[in-house]
């Protein structure tokens, strides 16, 4: 009997050394990932001022048709003046 109470003390002690264990976790950072996080910020801030760029020229593009459009109407404009004298 005394042996089997033994066996059952020393499994119980291993349960309990078990689940009073704690796990740690342990975070390294390297150079690299920064290096990483940095190349991919420049190619986001790249990406952002090639798209910056491109919505420019199209503005510009637009005010130009716009500013076209409203010669084309004064010219029309002119033209009925004509007409109509």
């Amino acid at each position: 009997m005394d042996n089997i109470f033994e066996e059952d003390l020393i499994l119980e002690v291993k349960k309990s050394n078990v689940t009073n264990k704690k796990t740690k976790t342990i975070v390294t950072i390297s150079d690299s990932d920064d290096n990483c996080d940095d190349n991919h910020n420049k190619e986001n801030l790249n990406l952002n001022f090639n798209e910056l760029e491109y919505r420019e020229r199209e503005l510009a593009l637009k005010k130009r048709e716009i500013l076209l459009r409203e010669r084309e109407a004064k010219v029309h404009v002119m033209e009925l003046s004509r007409e109509g004298a």
